[in-house]
């Protein structure tokens, strides 16, 4: 649950986005992963929040090796944490695989999961959980695995997941979207087409460990999942008929061939070292993600 240089921009932008962070929660307690103070300044700058380095000296170490001053300096006058266990001191102790108290529902701007709702095992009613403590108007903001991180938690996300979430269905709209590589060059940024608009699989394999960022906002007081969700391209299966459903292309028997023959001619280094030269970044469908410079 830390905050490094792909998260705090992704925090940072959303301010010009329309994200209010006058009353926020956290699931768990966040810190600071891989941060100095000039990355904070400069990733501050960079989304055109007005920082000075006495401004960041003021806060970064405020609260120990916990972010709370930073969430404070992008506008939190309301900071609350939830957490399983008090080890960190989180404002409120419960079980997020059981429903929330009801007088935290709709208590709050913002919704930060910073990457905790992997390692809870009732992800639908810890997601549910979330939706429902956002008010009307305000955002959730997930910053979780999404690739390359096996046995990190109990789960690792896809966009389809949190699309069919944050849908109007359930009184969501989704705002942004992203695949993040787990580095800290910033070069790693794409934004992931839906795939209901893609019709088809928006799948992903990548050379290195990524991040899925989700930003949604709270559009009406919905109950969560009164209709569950399905995987888009089911969907379309199910209600298409047979002259208007759309079978896969298949390649012509010539290419077919020469592409088996090319992987069987070439050594697997030589392959891998072909993809990351040719194909950086997702390798499946790389026309689905579209590269933020």
């Amino acid at each position: 649950m830390g905050i490094d240089n792909n998260s705090l921009r992704f925090l940072a932008e959303a301010v010009a986005m329309g994200v209010d962070y006058t009353s926020t929660v956290t699931i768990g307690r966040q810190n600071y992963y891989r941060l100095t103070q000039t990355l904070v300044l400069a990733k501050l700058k960079g989304a055109g929040i007005v920082a000075s380095p006495a401004d960041v000296d003021s806060f970064f170490h405020a609260d120990g090796a916990y972010a709370d001053g930073l969430l404070r300096y992008l506008g939190a006058k309301t900071l609350h944490s939830v957490d399983y266990s008090p080890y960190e001191k989180a404002s409120h102790i419960f079980d997020m695989n059981l429903p929330t108290p009801s007088e935290m529902n709709g208590a709050y701007t913002t919704v930060i999961d910073g990457g905790s709702l992997e390692h809870i095992f009732n992800f639908p009613q810890s997601i549910t959980n979330c939706m429902n403590m956002v008010a009307v108007g305000g955002h959730f903001i997930g910053l979780s695995p999404a690739n390359n991180f096996f046995g990190h938690g109990f789960y690792q996300f896809s966009a389809e997941l949190f699309f069919r979430i944050f849908e109007p269905s359930n009184g969501f709209v989704v705002e942004r979207m992203l695949l993040v590589e787990d580095n800290q060059t910033g070069r790693g940024w794409f934004e992931i087409t839906d795939p209901a608009a893609a019709r088809k699989r928006v799948t992903l394999m990548s050379a290195t460990p990524s991040h899925i960022f989700v930003l949604a906002r709270k559009t009406s007081q919905l109950a969560p999942f009164t209709r569950l969700p399905y995987q888009s391209d089911y969907v379309s299966s199910w209600t298409a008929t047979p002259s208007t459903a759309n079978p896969s292309p298949v390649d012509p028997p010539l290419r077919m061939g020469m592409r088996e023959s090319l992987k069987t001619l070439l050594p697997s280094d030589i392959k891998e070292w072909l993809r990351e030269k040719l194909f950086p970044g997702p390798r499946s469908s790389p026309e689905l993600f579209r590269h933020l410079r």
